[in-house]
């Protein structure tokens, strides 16, 4: 083996030892190199930490936990129970015509305080109309009515007493009704005095006088009037009787300023208090005062 001679120290050593220092230099290069590049490939296969996002604070706090809401119950008002009735008069009465009847009853859940009356026969046809009014309601939400019933018929009838209630649109709001037997009495009025065409000797003070029957309210009404109908002089009077209807006399005075000789007309009825007709009526022919 060939041996290495340093000139200047006049030394010499082998020339392995010189190939062992270099590769040991080699080496540690090498280890230098792999150590940083371990470094650099480490930091860039793992990611940087990053920090956990920060949650905002709430500005208010938190609502507190409440029950939910129990859900609302819709009541529903029960509708209210309408009740008509009559209770006076009695189903089947046999009502003479001569007098009115009293139609009573009890009546709830009513739109108004209205109440109508008729007689009426099978058909329906209308023999007598009245309303009444009803009062307030008691405890028990029933109010009353009460109402006075004329009627006229000419003869015998089979019918009802109806009573009831409207809407505001004209419909039935709620009825009863009874049967009733209608019968007429004697319906009549006359004049007996003056007699027909008579001349009354002074038409400024004169009496004439009558009979009558079954007049509604036993009511009689008398005028004088001239030949072409001007009332010159009216005056009421009643028949004379005890019973409603019944039959009896009547007279009543009246008055009349007209030339003597003046031809004219006595006139005596009854009112109707149903249709503002007559229920019955008479009339005679006569001169007032006798001419000069």
């Amino acid at each position: 083996m060939s041996e290495t001679t340093n000139p200047e120290s006049g030394n010499s050593h082998p020339k392995w030892i010189t190939y062992v220092l270099i590769g040991v230099i080699v080496i540690l290069v090498l280890l230098v190199i792999g150590s940083f590049t371990g470094l650099i490939g480490g930091s860039a296969s793992t990611p940087p930490a990053t920090e956990s996002p920060v949650e905002p604070l709430p500005t208010e706090a938190p609502p507190e936990a409440t029950e939910p809401a129990a859900p609302t119950a819709t009541v529903t008002e029960p509708e209210t129970e309408m009740i008509f009735t009559i209770i006076q008069p009695g189903n089947g009465t046999a009502w003479n015509l001569v007098e009115p009847i009293q139609v009573s009853g009890s009546a709830s859940g009513m739109p108004n305080d209205e109440v109508l009356i008729f007689a009426v026969d099978q058909d329906l046809n209308i023999y007598g109309e009245t309303t009444a009014t009803l009062g307030a309601p008691d405890a028990n939400g029933l109010s009353t009515y009460s109402g006075t019933l004329w009627a006229s018929a000419a003869i015998e009838t089979e019918g009802k007493i109806v009573a009831g209630g409207l809407y505001d649109d004209g419909s039935i709001a709620g009825s009863a009704g009874v049967f009733v037997t209608m019968i007429p009495g004697p319906i009549y009025i006359e004049i007996t005095d003056p007699a027909e065409g008579s001349t009354i000797a002074d038409p400024s003070a004169f009496t004439v006088s009558g009979t009558g029957a079954g007049l509604p309210e036993n009511n009689v009404v008398l005028q004088a009037t001239s030949s072409d109908g001007t009332v010159l002089a009216e005056a009421t009077t009643t028949v004379n009787t005890s019973e409603l209807g019944g039959a009896g006399d009547w007279s009543v005075q009246l008055s009349v300023s007209v030339p003597a000789g003046t031809t004219g007309r006595i006139i005596a009825f009854s009112p109707d208090p149903n249709t503002g007709g007559y229920v019955a009526t008479d009339q005679i022919n006569v001169v007032y005062g006798q001419p000069q």
